[in-house]
């Protein structure tokens, strides 16, 4: 599987976690899950292309949660 739509699922961090062996994923869509933050681990995504994270909460300033772990998540 190459595209995920998970989007309104209410998922959690464990829930993603969980997708990391969909080692074809390249699309994985996390529409209004109230995320507010990543897994630290989202490197595991080895052929993500694309995420779509629109409406969730991750623009919170708390260190944990915040832009800068957004950003270390997805980097």
């Amino acid at each position: 599987m190459e595209i995920l739509n998970l989007a309104y699922n209410n998922l959690s961090l464990t829930s993603i976690t969980s997708l990391m062996d969909m080692q074809r994923l390249k699309i994985l869509d996390l529409t209004g899950n109230g995320l507010t933050q990543l897994p630290s681990e989202m490197h595991r995504f080895l052929n993500l292309e694309e995420i779509v994270l629109t409406d969730n909460n991750l623009g919170h300033k708390s260190k944990e949660t915040g832009c800068a772990s957004l950003l270390k998540s997805l980097g």
